[in-house]
C-alpha cells in the first residue's frame, strides 16, 4: 500500500531553482538547446523512424505553447554517444514554492521509446521526482510515426496529471508524521527493498529527513519525506535519477 493511499490523487514532484540541476554522470552529457541541434541521428530504415531530438524538443515546446503553457527552463543531457536523451522543461508558474515540470527521455537506438513524465520542480532545493505515471508516446519509432501528433497527445494526457499533482503536493503537506519516525524510517527500508532506489542511498534519505538542509522541510510531513528521497536521487545518472522518481512516485501512491 503506498503512504498516501486513499488520500490523495496520482502525482509527481520534481524540480527547480535558479540553477541548472540535471545530473549528468557516467557518460552522460549536458548539453544546451542549440547543442541538442548539433547531435547525430541515424539513419532509418524502411520500418523504423528515428526521431532527431531537437525535433522532438521542439514539437513538446509548440504544443506547450498552443495550451497556453510557457517554458521557464530547460535541461537536457544525452548518453550513449548522443543516442539518448534526458530533459527537463520547467514551466512557468504561480505556485509560491513549486512549479511544474516535464521530464522526458528517448532514445535513438532501440532500447525505449519516447516518454514523459509530468512533475513540479520543487524551488528551495531544485529536486526532481516524477509521478509513477509515463506518458509513452509510441511503442516502436514506425516509419509511420507522426511525431507532433503524438506529442500533442501525450502533452494533453500530462496535462491531466498536471492538474491532480497540483492538489496532491498540497495534500502532501498536510499529511503529518510528528511522532511517525519509525513509519519515515520504515518507509525508506520499503523504498530499498522494493528496488526503488540503491541501498546504499538509505543513509542520505535518513539525514536528509532528520536533518534537513532547508528549513522549508523541518516540518515532519509526507512532503518532507518525499523530498528527502528526491534530494538523495541527485546522486544518480539522470536516466536512473528518473526511473527511480517514477518508483518513487508508485510508492508514494502518487
Amino acid at each position: 500500500m503506498g503512504l498516501l493511499e486513499g488520500t490523495m490523487p496520482n502525482l509527481q514532484e520534481a524540480i527547480a531553482n535558479t540553477e541548472a540541476t540535471l545530473i549528468a554522470h557516467s557518460g552522460a552529457v549536458k548539453v544546451t538547446r542549440d547543442e541538442l541541434r548539433g547531435v547525430a541521428t541515424p539513419r532509418g530504415t524502411s520500418s523504423w523512424k528515428p526521431i532527431p531530438h531537437s525535433l522532438l524538443v521542439d514539437c513538446i515546446e509548440e504544443t506547450l505553447k498552443r495550451n497556453q503553457l510557457k517554458v521557464a527552463k530547460e535541461e537536457y543531457a544525452v548518453q550513449t554517444e548522443g543516442a539518448k536523451l534526458f530533459g527537463v522543461m520547467t514551466l512557468k508558474s504561480e505556485h509560491g514554492d513549486y512549479a511544474l515540470a516535464l521530464g522526458i527521455r528517448t532514445s535513438n537506438d532501440k532500447s525505449f521509446p519516447v516518454q514523459m513524465i509530468a512533475g513540479a520542480r520543487v524551488f528551495v532545493c531544485d529536486n526532481l521526482a516524477f509521478s509513477g505515471s509515463v506518458v509513452t508516446l509510441r511503442r516502436k519509432h514506425t516509419s509511420g510515426l507522426d511525431i507532433r501528433t503524438e506529442v500533442a497527445g501525450g502533452i494533453t494526457r500530462a496535462i491531466g496529471q498536471f492538474v491532480q499533482m497540483e492538489g496532491a503536493v498540497e495534500k502532501m503537506k498536510r499529511i503529518d508524521l510528528t511522532g511517525k519516525d519509525q513509519f519515515a524510517k520504515s518507509k525508506m527500508l520499503d523504498a530499498a527493498v522494493k528496488g526503488v532506489m540503491p541501498l546504499r542511498l538509505i543513509p542520505e534519505v535518513h539525514k536528509n529527513y532528520f536533518e534537513p538542509k532547508h528549513e522549508e522541510f523541518a516540518p515532519r510531513n509526507a512532503w518532507s519525506l518525499h523530498n528527502a528521497f528526491t534530494e538523495a536521487f541527485k546522486e544518480l545518472k539522470p536516466n536512473i535519477a528518473m526511473q527511480c522518481g517514477v518508483e518513487l512516485g508508485k510508492l508514494f501512491n502518487v
